[in-house]
């Protein structure tokens, strides 16, 4: 699920994740089933959420 005013970056990958409204996303980010990004968080370049 994403939601509203979210960016996501170039060779980012999102598998069974939820992100919630005004979230940045940035270049190579990987989230994985479960992850979770909140109201108005910052995933910077490379992140990894499990």
């Amino acid at each position: 699920m994403i939601g509203d005013s979210v960016l996501v970056g170039p060779h980012t990958h999102l598998n069974g994740t939820h992100v919630d409204d005004e979230v940045f996303i940035g270049t190579g980010v990987s989230m994985f089933p479960g992850s979770r990004a909140g109201t108005g968080c910052e995933l910077r370049i490379n992140s990894v959420y499990m």
